[in-house]
């Protein structure tokens, strides 16, 4: 690498002063204004041949072109239509052109001609093979961010460096082609194929960029003016109708919030038959899906799966406006697309569905995510530098997206939704078809609300960690509230943030939002209590620790608080706890006196968080105890929810009665267990006997008492499908069986050729949450058989090895490390080392106490 780099340099740059360069590491000075791509596709060989005509204009004169190509071989380079010299730097992915005399400062055609390989990962340009009811399929599709534009085309890819596309592909007569913008014309070409042309993109980054052809069918309707469509594989429209209302509801409300109309003439949500890397990828105006994100099924779809759809759609639609339209300027501002679109989705669920309680079912969930990590030593600042090509990968994490999600909520809150609003407008306008860096959005957002903005944000977006709020009694009146921080091992810096929060007394509606400041003891007015409910809503990116007395009258007043902050007590109760700032007394006695008929989407937490404590027990007599006694605590919860959907029950409730029945089966409860089978016979003889919603987790409950001849018969059933989501399902429920040999198979399965495209690493997932050493031991030894591209590679074992309890593991994966990964790419790995650490002492020192305190309240 280190040699690569210096030929590069002696050839660029012969003069004694180096020339600028990009973030990227290309010569400054020169850029790309528009490409027009000819793509020749040979899918049953898995190759294609290229064409690429650019035009590009230097800032002075140059003696050579350098711009990013990988995987590829080039055929022809010509410059202002002369021949030129190509040479691939495969190292650093770049080519570098040099024409028989320099370029003057202007305007210059570029031509190359080369040919490439289509990839069997879902990045770069790639192949998805699939069976459907009408036989195999074999789709082609792009998949770019960040920096897989350059293994379609020789381009200058980086987000900064904007151009306009033209495309055309030769394809199958008989398949739909799909880009950016819409068909132009259609030429019949011999050998049953044809070229179709689509018309000029805006100005774009070339992560953006997109082509796809396949055996698909398009439905749609226009919109606001705009032709808007779901592209899937023959026979499957109708499962993406749910899909296209939300974004046919979504469209005009984002053309009304951001003040500018979608600017392009079509958008088309593309799904990929199986899961592509990143699951969903943003492509201004074909926006590509994996199937089980959007497809919505009355046999097979739960109100999860509909939840999730529409947070999908919202999300990727919300990126055309911020991220396509406005785009960062390099990828240390990636949470400037993914932070505001994460926030951006919760907004659109509370604006549609407010009944689904989105700041609780997802806002919260993933601030609590972010705040998980960020309590990490190994976390890192939401704006963080990316000096090389290769960091931008590890940007795309839960600090980038969740933690980015909670900045922007607790600065519209702060701002008010007006003002915020109106900022965000000037920030659009001043920038639209441009780039942009975070200051710009502060500033905007500042100069509307007339309050200091920036220096709040930039707080939480340039500092890592996580603030703690302490708050106690004044003895004047009122609370008093000082800034401290939370972190898993107590000896971390301290933070002095301004950390706006908002004050409310139990039971009043009213609150006030004031700003700590420091670790200096600050004493605020509270109207009405106490208790006084610190963060109230729990919109604020913090955790609060209260002085045992205001604690203790929280808890009694558990039934009366708002489902915001009953989650709020859980989260915190049990962080603190595991990091040992307090007893683990509070968090449970928080379980206990959580109301039977509590919003379901707070039981949803509070059985996740018994799980994972389950996890951190090993086999023995201890966790026989632990899970007898919490299917004790859980048996209120059951009585309400019991099997079946009620007439008017919370949309949330049947995501929380799936959840619960497969937990207490899992605890061995003989009740639920006998009624899984008895209406697993049912199913048999009649599949429609199950409700959608239940369906999964039935399944999974037989699974887990299954035999090798209910393996069979699973697989059988899976085999034997046509349906892509059905196979999916079905190889998730596989996932569930607790003998070994069964695991073995299961694990056989997840990493052979019937997985569905994509699926293997997450099922792999699946088994090591309830069997981390088998699944650790299986990929060590099965290491042919890791999933191909990448980004799984980096992330595949970390993710296993996460799963368990014991430190040696840790070491385990970073001997691994250091023989197999790169040491540039170790950080996923270190990071997944000090999680296992991390839930080794909390195996160690809480859950010993855990159990204690369940043995003296049986109750």
């Amino acid at each position: 690498m280190r040699i690569l780099l210096a030929a590069l340099a002696a050839l660029l740059f012969a003069a004694p002063a180096v020339a600028a360069t990009t973030p990227g590491g290309l010569p400054a000075g020169v850029k790309p204004l528009s490409y027009a791509l000819s793509l020749r596709p040979d899918a049953p060989h898995m190759r294609f041949a290229g064409t690429v005509r650019a035009v590009v204009a230097t800032a002075a004169p140059v003696r050579t072109l350098v711009l990013n190509a990988a995987g590829m071989t080039i055929t022809r380079a010509t410059v202002d239509g002369r021949r030129a010299r190509a040479r691939l730097l495969a190292g650093v992915e770049r080519l570098v052109l040099t024409p028989g005399a320099p370029l003057g400062k202007g305007r210059h055609r570029v031509e190359i001609a080369y040919r490439g390989k289509l990839n069997t990962a879902t990045s770069g340009f790639f192949a998805m093979d699939s069976v459907g009811a009408d036989g195999p399929h074999r789709t082609l599709m792009t998949n770019f961010e960040p920096t897989g534009a350059r293994w379609l085309m020789p381009c200058w890819d980086e987000p900064d460096l904007k151009a306009v596309l033209s495309l055309d592909i030769v394809v199958p007569a008989a398949q739909i082609a799909v880009s950016n913008m819409p068909e132009a014309r259609m030429q019949a070409l011999p050998g049953g194929l044809k070229r179709v042309w689509f018309e000029p993109s805006p100005r774009m980054a070339s992560y953006l960029f997109f082509v796809a052809a396949g055996d698909f069918e398009r439905l749609s309707r226009t919109v606001a003016g705009v032709d808007l469509g779901v592209v899937t594989l023959k026979g499957n429209a109708e499962r993406c109708r749910y899909a296209l209302d939300a974004a046919a509801a979504l469209l005009p409300f984002y053309n009304d919030y951001f003040g500018m109309p979608y600017p392009l003439p079509k958008l088309d949500l593309v799904v990929a038959p199986g899961t592509i890397s990143g699951i969903a990828m943003e492509n201004w105006g074909a926006i590509a899906y994996s199937q089980n994100t959007v497809f919505v099924d009355t046999r097979l779809s739960t109100n999860e799966d509909r939840q999730g759809a529409f947070n999908t759609v919202a999300h990727e639609m919300a990126h055309q406006w911020f991220g396509n339209l406005v785009t960062m300027r390099w990828w240390d501002d990636l949470w400037l697309n993914e932070g505001f679109a994460s926030w951006m989705e919760v907004k659109a669920m509370e604006t549609f569905h407010p009944d689904w309680r989105p700041w609780v079912m997802v806002g919260a969930v993933d601030r609590e995510a972010a705040m998980r990590e960020d309590a990490k030593t190994s976390s890192h600042p939401v704006v963080q530098p990316i000096a090389t090509v290769g960091q931008s990968e590890e940007t795309f994490d839960s600090i980038t997206y969740k933690k980015g999600q909670a900045t922007v909520q607790l600065i519209e809150r702060y701002t008010g939704a007006d003002a915020f609003r109106d900022g965000l407008r000037r920030y659009m306008k001043a920038h639209a078809y441009g780039n942009a860096v975070s200051g710009d959005f502060w500033t905007a957002i500042e100069t509307a609300s007339g309050k200091p903005v920036r220096g709040i944000a930039e707080g939480y977006t340039r500092t890592t960690g996580v603030p703690l709020v302490e708050a106690g009694p004044a003895a004047a009146g009122g609370i008093v509230l000082r800034q401290g921080r939370f972190s898993e091992d107590g000896k971390a810096r301290p933070l002095t943030l301004a950390v706006p929060v908002a004050l409310r007394a139990v039971g009043a509606g009213d609150e006030r939002i004031e700003t700590v400041r420091g670790a200096s003891a600050r004493r605020f007015a509270a109207d009405g209590g106490p208790p006084w409910i610190v963060n109230a809503r729990q919109r604020t990116y913090v955790r609060t620790r209260y002085a045992p007395a205001e604690l203790q009258a929280l808890l009694d007043a558990i039934p009366r608080l708002d489902a915001d902050d009953q989650l709020g007590l859980l989260f915190d109760g049990w962080a603190l706890a595991a990091a040992g700032y307090q007893p683990v007394d509070p968090f449970l006695e928080t379980l206990r006196r959580l109301p039977a008929d509590a919003e379901p989407g707070v039981w949803r937490q509070a059985i996740e968080t018994l799980e994972e404590i389950d996890l951190l027990h090993d086999d023995g007599p201890a966790r026989t105890a632990y899970r007898r006694r919490v299917l004790a605590l859980l048996r209120p919860l059951y009585a309400r929810a019991g099997w079946d959907e009620r007439p008017g029950e919370s949309f949330n409730m049947p995501l929380t009665r799936g959840l619960l029945l497969r937990l207490m089966a899992r605890f061995g409860d003989p009740e639920v267990r006998a009624e899984a089978m008895r209406r697993y016979i049912r199913f048999l003889a009649n599949p429609e006997s199950v409700a959608p919603n239940l369906r999964e987790a039935l399944l999974r409950i037989v699974a887990m008492q299954g035999d090798a001849a209910t393996f069979d018969r699973f697989l059988a059933m899976l085999r034997a499908s046509r349906d892509n989501l059905e196979r999916e399902q079905l190889a998730h429920v596989m996932t569930s069986f607790e003998a070994p040999a069964l695991v073995e198979r299961a694990l056989d399965f997840a990493l052979g050729p019937e997985a569905l495209s994509g699926q293997g690493a997450w099922l792999v997932d699946d088994i090591a949450n309830w069997h981390p050493d088998a699944a650790w031991r299986y990929a060590l030894t099965h290491q042919d058989r890791m999933p191909a591209d990448s980004e799984t590679q980096l992330m595949f074992m970390p993710m296993i090895a996460e799963h368990a309890h014991d430190s040696g593991r840790a070491i385990e994966l970073m001997a691994y490390a250091r023989k197999q990964i790169p040491k540039s790419d170790w950080h996923t790995s270190e990071e997944s080392a000090l999680e296992i650490a991390f839930r080794a002492k909390i195996a160690r020192e809480i859950v010993p106490k855990i159990d204690a305190w369940l043995e003296r309240h049986p109750g």
